[in-house]
């Protein structure tokens, strides 16, 4: 997740991450509904900035690298059999992917590709359990 501060001059403006560890991480994302929260709930954002000027963020980390990929063939081309496309689909009765709630100031963030400074950490509220 990253944020652009409104009402910059557009050459001024350089994204800013707010939050670190699922780039390159295969299987993890932050910032994105999980499949489930997109096709069981119609939920299609995974990040929340705080009302009134969106000082804190809050954002999905997903982690489904415990599922395994399944191939689904592409219908919408030429040659559907040879550009699958590859998802980690939770199928019933098997693992769902490992969902936790991240808060983050918006303000003082590390550029994009640098390291948050550690009290900059994001907050955790971990939902992969029936009570939190």
């Amino acid at each position: 997740v990253c944020v652009c501060e409104v009402g910059s001059a557009a050459d001024e403006c350089a994204p800013r991450r707010l939050t670190l560890g699922a780039r390159g991480e295969e299987g993890r994302t932050n910032g994105l509904a999980d499949y489930c929260a997109q096709e069981e709930m119609s939920r299609y954002s995974g990040y929340w900035p705080s009302p009134g000027g969106g000082a804190l963020v809050a954002f999905e980390e997903v982690d489904e690298s415990h599922i395994p990929p399944f191939a689904i063939m592409n219908a919408g081309v030429d040659s559907p059999h040879e550009q699958n496309e590859q998802h980690r689909y939770p199928f019933a009765g098997a693992a769902n992917p490992k969902v936790r709630l991240g808060v983050v100031r918006a303000g003082g963030a590390a550029d994009v590709g640098e390291a948050a400074a550690p009290s900059e950490a994001p907050t955790w509220f971990d939902l992969s359990g029936p009570f939190g």
